[in-house]
């Protein structure tokens, strides 16, 4: 544009210098004419390159603009070009972190991995292990069960052993056993105790191989012996021998655990009735001396 544009200044120079020596010389009417047609066409000549000036000069103010523009548009596209490298290059570092911690997980699940092994592996031998100490462990809870059942079952009789030794002790010769019974109005005397438990007491004097002694009593020895039918009492027939109520007591606390008394308190107690206690029918012993 800007060799066009000192063209045009040449050439517009060279008609200007041409038609200012052709005003100097003499001129005849007709050489005035084509002076006349010289100068219109010089104006021409000049409106032209006015025109053209204006319009070079508006070329030139675009080509400046457009410069500019472009000279922004370089810059801005040499910005975006470093800042996109330092994207590439951040990316390139976090890539590389990012490599090295997938490297480094990697190493963690086979780590894991080995470790899950291991663990399934200890969790089947705890499973063996725990299979054996459940075995071992009912094992010995069923003997502990059968000891304590044992132990349970010794406690609950240490009432009717201390009410056979004070049977004992007040009887004379003969088989005796300390039968309890259910203190209460409506329960059998222990008249009527003694006499069902007859057949009891002979089984377990016969499995000790010893003899009834001259102190049987026989039926017709004491007038309240018989069977209870009811509301009535069946007398067995004659000779037949009945186990006897002797005496009667209350023990007090025959299902507490037994203790061991402390020096000046009162541990157990029991109450000795009078011996026509063992006809009658009250709450009342709960123990009855038997013998047979």
């Amino acid at each position: 544009m800007a060799s066009c544009f000192w063209s045009l200044i040449v050439i517009l120079h060279f008609y200007i210098c041409h038609g200012v020596l052709l005003a100097n010389e003499p001129r005849t009417t007709e050489k005035n004419k084509s002076t006349e047609k010289d100068s219109d066409l010089l104006r021409q000549l000049l409106n032209q390159e006015t025109l053209m000036r204006m319009s070079l000069a508006r070329d030139v103010q675009s080509l400046l603009k457009y410069q500019r523009m472009a000279e922004e548009g370089r810059q801005a596209t040499n910005k975006t070009l470093s800042d996109l490298e330092a994207s590439v290059y951040r990316l390139t570092v976090a890539a590389g972190s990012l490599e090295k911690q997938i490297k480094h997980m990697s190493n963690e699940v086979s780590d894991l991995q080995r470790n899950k092994q291991e663990i399934e592996r200890d969790i089947v031998e705890l499973s063996n292990q725990t299979s054996e100490l459940q075995t071992v462990t009912l094992n010995k809870v069923n003997i502990f069960s059968s000891n304590i059942a044992g132990v349970k079952n010794g406690i609950k009789g240490y009432a009717d052993a201390i009410v056979q030794a004070a049977c004992a002790a007040v009887s004379s010769e003969g088989f005796i056993s300390a039968i309890r019974r259910t203190c209460s109005n409506d329960s059998p005397s222990c008249d009527q105790v003694c006499m069902d438990a007859t057949s009891q007491m002979k089984s377990k004097v016969s499995n000790q191989g010893g003899k009834q002694k001259a102190t049987e009593t026989r039926l017709t020895d004491r007038p309240t012996d018989g069977q209870r039918k009811g509301n009535k009492i069946v007398q067995p027939s004659r000779g037949t021998i009945l186990a006897r109520c002797f005496q009667a007591f209350h023990f007090y606390g025959t299902g507490q655990e037994p203790r061991p008394g402390v020096v000046g308190q009162v541990n157990k107690i029991m109450y000795r009735y009078k011996q026509n206690a063992c006809s009658m029918q009250f709450c009342g012993p709960n123990f009855c001396c038997c013998k047979v």
